[in-house]
């Protein structure tokens, strides 16, 4: 009850003699309220026009004090991250043995040109060479939160696999799941041992997402695909693969044995061997590449017109997911051309997909165009 109304209430208890006139005391009360909702709505409009950071309920509090606590209006929430995509991650698997369990700190390096999140806890799944599914991780691994990992950058988490007594032959690949869709893979070099006949069950786990340790001094330097230099002669061919850590080159050649069938066809088998990946000890020894185990069998066909080499791949969009990003592109046409073009007499390279030009650079979100040996020699 307001001041005023309290004085006219006390005017009327001093004149006992004449009845209040609750009347005149009901228009001053309404007129009252009426000015206090004049006043409000004058505010309200006062913050939407001049966009004050006060909040309503704080200047109308003061106003009539009222001691109604409000909070304030806080800033507007900065734009998002987007969430990592396979394309913007590149996966960095490390494989050790200890305590029965195969595994270790898995990297998953940001190659994208700006920030993304990982958010939530990821899932694996043990792969054959098929890509049926072996076996599946925890669901209910806790999850960090979200974590930014800026472009360069890096995150972490654990992937341990254990118990493995099922008869078998490899390679066997880890997927990893990504909690916001998609999927990266890695083939592993070996298998975890039986350490538990007895027991049914294999295991495999895979922690939640961290910031990742890599860039920590006290770390042991990580192998670079430092291959010893290739003999490159009628017994070899030469296949390029990626280096962990970029330098002065990108690529690193790889050599490759030839038996005396492969010999009559040293191009293809090059080009075979080459989507075939790093073999297990490459990738030990910090060898990458955009090809593995899933892309085998991608060779439709390599003729040579002249001095044109013309590469025919079945289409590759399913089996190499991502590979239409700018860093994807790039290195997939390079290790391509770089291991072609270690044939002298080859001047140029048409690439197709089934027959189609338009079709191979489509994938890669390009043009038709042919690709000379200027450009890698």
């Amino acid at each position: 009850m307001s001041s005023e109304i309290r004085d006219v209430l006390k005017d009327a208890a001093a004149r006992p003699s004449s009845p209040p006139d609750l009347a005149a005391i009901r228009r001053r009360g309404r007129r009252l309220m009426w000015q206090r909702r004049i006043v409000a709505s004058s505010v309200v409009v006062a913050i939407a026009i001049g966009g004050w950071a006060t909040s309503e309920g704080a200047l109308l509090g003061d106003l009539f004090n009222d001691r109604t606590e409000v909070t304030p209006v806080g800033p507007s929430p900065r734009y998002e991250d987007p969430p990592c995509r396979p394309q913007d991650l590149d996966l960095l698997p490390r494989w050790s043995e200890a305590a029965s369990q195969y595994g270790g700190a898995w990297r998953f390096v940001n190659v994208g040109e700006e920030a993304c999140v990982l958010d939530g806890s990821p899932r694996g799944e043990l792969v054959d060479e098929s890509g049926r599914v072996l076996l599946r991780s925890d669901r209910n691994t806790p999850s960090s939160g979200s974590i930014v990992v800026n472009a360069g950058e890096s995150a972490e988490a654990t992937v341990l696999w254990s118990n493995w007594c099922r008869r078998g032959q490899g390679p066997f690949h880890i997927r990893i799941l990504l909690p916001q869709g998609g999927s990266l893979e890695a083939e592993a070099p070996g298998s975890a041992s039986c350490s538990a006949p007895s027991r049914a069950s294999s295991n495999l786990m895979v922690g939640s997402f961290a910031k990742s340790s890599g860039d920590d001094q006290s770390e042991p330097e990580r192998a670079n695909c430092d291959l010893p230099p290739p003999q490159r002669d009628a017994q070899t061919v030469v296949v390029y693969l990626l280096r962990d850590v970029p330098g002065p080159s990108d690529f690193a050649a790889a050599e490759r044995s030839l038996t005396e069938e492969q010999r009559t066809r040293p191009l293809h088998t090059a080009l075979m061997e080459l989507l075939k990946g790093p073999t297990p000890e490459e990738r030990r020894q910090g060898c990458l590449s955009i090809f593995s185990q899933r892309s085998r069998d991608l060779l439709r066909g390599v003729t040579v017109v002249e001095d044109q080499a013309i590469v025919d791949l079945y289409d590759f969009g399913s089996t190499l997911p991502g590979v239409g990003t700018a860093t994807a592109s790039a290195n997939f046409l390079d290790q391509l051309s770089l291991t072609v073009f270690e044939f002298p007499d080859i001047r140029s390279i048409r690439f197709e997909v089934e027959g189609s030009c338009d079709g191979f650079f489509r994938s890669l979100e390009q043009t038709c165009r042919i690709i000379g040996a200027g450009e890698y020699r």
